[in-house]
């Protein structure tokens, strides 16, 4: 390895970062702190149900490992300690203290699609986050064996994510620091979007744009194309066993406690998910982990089968298949083939309790032009030439940058009216081409400042943050046009991302404070607007909260009254809003006084939320760890906020907190941003 980058050792619990919360949740969201928390204390699993923490942990860590494992005592944890190690303390939950070993229920949410569909996700309370990272280091080897089987997936883990981090300032001044190596691993798993690489595409659309595809639509002149019905909710859990030790052998064995790989990861999704065998949770990567092990099967059974029967057809000469997560993609020379090959995968996906959605099973003629590829090409080709981006390689002080928002609207609602396409099938990708213009432009302008900068233009680098301020303006303008029309999380995180990255730009630029204030005061207004916008939606979706969140960032937040404005828009009042809202919005109350209305009634909402769901409760687990480390809030509103007395209050303020809610983002809301995007996996 390269003298500039240091390997570094691996966490037993590093999958807490990446693999256990939804994407879709808002930026805010993250198990950072709590994968920091759980390394500060040296937490371990010694067995089912019990774990181990450094003999010397503080009071503050031990009242939030109370909150995380429902340990309902208000005296101190009743440890064991270690006969062969006094550097430790250890606990077994449900036996030391406190109430009965519970089987923890996921909090339910939905999320709007950009075709306007909601969607159902799955928020893991914290301890099945600990559980479920813990199962995925001790078990790594396994996975990976399981899925590394089919020559059909597109993505798929094929090994351990590596860490390490570059040897830079950074990385000196952490070394010198006594807790070097926890800061210095958090930081670089921060970075990391899973435990696991993936091999062959993390993105759907990077299949679609590949010289892979584009080799087999010339090759083959038909193409099916599938996916599994309702994948994640239609799976049984135990037939993750029936992949392991076979299906005769798994229900032979049925009513006998199996100790096998397959037999621990079915209870391990089973007891995150309520002891449900019925469906598993959706939003998590490792639940894209589970049904892999299962779909892999399925391909090798497929692959088994079409040998076995269709001797004439050789894979890769006459037939082609790929799976990305649940969706297939047959290319054969005809539509019979196709269904042939469709039948095997029907076949042996119904053997495992899976089926094939057949209202949305498609035949294609290829090579395909259809208008959605017709629709892409058109608009990435207008908006490139509508943008104008000069500098003079002879004279630093001529440029010239330069994009009319109302000319890039009318091109695109041409392309539309053209191809037929709907809005909502190519706004995402839209939204991806201002990004990346954007981005090649920044790119440029940075430079050539350093360049003005150094040939000591002050006149012409002044001149450059006022066109660099216009030019982002008519970008905004451009793409809230856009995400008007498909209002989704994922499109909210592009706008957002659009945002912070102007705005990071014009700092750069030296920008006056009167270009800043006007640019923020735009975005305002238009942030305003979208929120306050008469829509269907009645709801207050995580797109909704993405948008206040980054005017929060931006220290441009909404007010007490406009916050209530927006609720009413939605026909929604504080005391209908849950815990993801209820967090977001007690941050965007930054600056608030204590006795204002708003802030009040979000305190007295949460302590509803932990009264009415109960103290074990994913939403109250998550509001007690989370609220006490809002250092806006005081001891007193905090202990009418969870239930928590100030004693508990001031301890946990003391210690390394275990939320999984970040108050304070100002140094690294756009790498979030940026991370969240290679996170997509659609």
């Amino acid at each position: 390895m390269s003298k500039r980058y240091r390997k570094l050792s691996k966490s037993p619990l590093r999958a807490i970062v990446s693999d256990v919360l939804p994407y879709e949740l808002p930026l805010p969201f993250s198990t950072r702190d709590l994968h920091l928390f759980l390394r500060a204390i040296d937490f371990e699993w010694t067995g089912d149900r019990k774990f181990k923490v450094n003999a010397r942990i503080d009071k503050g860590s031990e009242e939030q490992l109370k909150i995380l494992f429902g340990i309902e005592t208000d005296g101190p944890l009743k440890w064991a300690i270690g006969e062969d190690d006094s550097n430790y303390k250890f606990f077994e939950l449900g036996k030391n203290g406190g109430k009965p070993y519970f089987t923890p229920r996921p909090y339910r949410f939905e999320v709007t699609t950009g075709s306007g569909k909601h969607r159902a996700l799955s928020l893991l309370h914290p301890r099945s986050m600990i559980e479920l990272a813990g199962f995925m280091h001790d078990y790594s080897d396994s996975i990976l064996y399981y899925c590394n089987r089919s020559a059909y997936s597109l993505r798929h883990p094929c090994s351990i994510a590596k860490t390490t981090v570059r040897k830079d300032r950074l990385f000196k001044e952490l070394e010198a620091d006594a807790e070097f190596d926890i800061e210095l691993h958090n930081l670089e798993y921060e970075s990391i979007s899973s435990h696991f690489k993936y091999s062959r595409y993390n993105n759907i659309n990077r299949f679609y744009e590949s010289s892979e595809f584009r080799a087999c639509e010339r090759k083959y002149p038909n193409l099916l194309r599938a996916d599994v019905s309702k994948c994640f909710d239609s799976i049984y859990t135990h037939t993750i066993s029936w992949v392991i030790n076979g299906i005769e052998s798994s229900k032979h064995y049925k009513n006998t406690a199996g100790n096998s790989f397959g037999d621990k990861f079915d209870k391990c999704f089973q007891r995150i998910n309520y002891n449900e065998t019925s469906g598993i949770c959706i939003g998590p990567e490792a639940s894209r982990v589970f049904a892999e092990v299962i779909l892999q099967e399925v391909d090798v059974l497929v692959a088994r089968s079409i040998a076995e029967e269709l001797e004439n057809l050789v894979f890769g000469t006459d037939f082609e298949i790929f799976r990305y997560v649940d969706d297939y993609f047959i290319f054969a020379s005809n539509e019979v083939e196709c269904d042939r090959i469709l039948g095997f995968i029907k076949k042996h996906l119904n053997e495992y309790k899976l089926h094939i959605n057949d209202a949305k099973t498609e035949h294609f003629q290829t090579p395909l032009a259809s208008g959605i590829s017709v629709a892409k090409s058109l608009a990435s080709e207008s908006l490139a030439e509508l943008t104008k981006r000069e500098f003079s390689e002879e004279s630093a002080v001529d440029f010239d940058l330069f994009l009319s928002a109302g000319r890039a609207v009318k091109a695109y609602k041409r392309i539309l009216l053209e191809t037929g396409e709907a809005h909502r099938n190519l706004s995402s990708y839209y939204l991806n081409r201002i990004l990346r213009e954007v981005r090649k432009s920044i790119r440029k302008i940075v430079k050539h400042k350093a360049l003005l900068d150094e040939l000591q233009e002050d006149a012409a680098a002044v001149k450059l943050a006022m066109q660099t301020a216009k030019y982002l303006i008519a970008n905004v303008d451009l793409a809230f046009f856009i995400y008007a029309g498909s209002p989704s999380p994922t499109q909210s995180l592009k706008l957002c991302q659009l945002i912070v990255l102007s705005v990071e730009t014009l700092e750069k630029l030296n920008a006056t404070s009167v270009e800043l204030s006007s640019f923020k005061d735009k975005i305002r207004r238009e942030v305003t607007a979208q929120l306050n916008a008469a829509r269907d939606i009645r709801s207050f979706g995580v797109h909704t909260i993405n948008l206040i969140d980054c005017l929060t960032q931006l220290e441009n937040g909404l007010d007490s009254e406009e916050i209530k404005q927006v609720l009413r828009k939605r026909d929604l009042s504080i005391e209908k809003l849950d815990v993801i809202s209820i967090l977001v919005l007690i941050r965007a109350c930054k600056g608030f006084d204590k006795e204002d209305e708003v802030r009040k009634q979000l305190t007295l909402r949460a302590r509803k939320i932990v009264e009415d769901c109960g103290p074990t409760s994913t939403e109250a687990t998550i509001l007690k760890l989370s609220i006490p480390n809002c250092l806006e809030l005081s001891p007193e509103e905090v202990r009418l906020a969870t239930g928590l007395s100030k004693g508990k209050v001031q301890r946990i303020r003391k210690s390394k907190t275990a939320s999984l809610f970040s108050w304070d983002m100002r140094d690294n809301y756009y790498q979030r941003l940026v991370l969240k995007s290679t996170q997509m996996v659609y």
